[in-house]
């Protein structure tokens, strides 16, 4: 979702039909097809316009792939254990918020039934604070309408770290002592613009 709006800088249909044709065969991972790799080389594609977007800058590297970013990127997919990306009724890849549109946009990593997960390549393993405002965040989101496509609230949360195949989940109900989050939702609801 945020690589699309990458048309807005650089050329628009070409950008807009290699964003595509990236998110179309990533989205065989999500209906349980192997992780191969074009499926890398289309992660990495969609990274590279995600960063112009976020950055605004780098538009030389957007739609580039580097051989060494495919090899890390399939190294860490090869060292996920197969038990932990197992979805029950729905995976979705780079989940994204309606509600975000009213301040520009977020988009998540992965969103496993209820379970959100950030996905952190740091070779430290340990859970940052900056992680969990980060999955806060999307949860308020989430509150304020649900994940696009998604059909379950979010319930948990996590953190993947990739360099050590690890997922640490959170459940949400042991998170907040109670009525902080509803307390947060109207907060963040009132603080931002209306759409």
């Amino acid at each position: 979702m945020i690589a699309r709006r990458a048309a807005l800088d650089l050329e628009r249909d070409r950008t807009l039909a290699a964003v595509h044709a990236a998110e179309e065969t990533l989205q065989e991972v999500a209906l349980g097809r192997p992780f191969e790799v074009r499926h890398v080389h289309a992660a990495v594609l969609l990274a590279s316009y995600k960063v112009v977007v976020r950055t605004g800058r780098f538009a030389e590297l957007a739609g580039v792939v580097p051989q060494e970013a495919a090899q890390d990127v399939l190294a860490l997919i090869h060292a996920v254990p197969q038990c932990i990306f197992q979805a029950h009724s729905q995976l979705i890849l780079n989940p994204h918020f309606p509600a975000a549109g009213r301040f520009g946009g977020a988009d998540a990593d992965v969103l496993l039934d209820d379970l959100l997960i950030k996905v952190k390549a740091t070779r430290h393993l340990q859970l940052e604070g900056a992680y969990l405002q980060q999955l806060t965040g999307y949860l308020i989101l989430d509150r304020l309408g649900s994940a696009a496509g998604s059909a379950l609230p979010i319930r948990r949360l996590g953190v993947y770290y990739a360099w050590h195949g690890v997922l640490q989940v959170l459940p949400v109900k042991d998170l907040y002592r109670p009525g902080l989050l509803p307390q947060l939702v109207n907060w963040f609801n009132n603080s931002l613009p209306t759409a």
